[in-house]
């Protein structure tokens, strides 16, 4: 993970390719953000929500990375 003071994280480099993780998420009604850029093309950016959207990131992040 990159250092950040923002309220976003830039979260990669997991078992599946960023761009596969940002359509399975967005299938899935969570929208994070992806660049197809160098440098970056191997993360999301997915801002900080409420406890309750949070919760529901990890919810999905789990079913899709399992």
């Amino acid at each position: 993970m990159l250092p950040s003071a923002a309220n976003f994280l830039f979260a990669g480099r997991a078992p599946v390719p960023a761009a596969e993780l940002y359509a399975r998420l967005k299938a899935e009604g969570v929208l994070v953000r992806y660049w197809n850029k160098p440098r970056i093309s191997d993360f999301c950016r997915i801002t900080v929500g409420t406890p309750e959207q949070d919760d529901i990131l990890l919810e999905k992040l789990k079913k899709i990375l399992s």
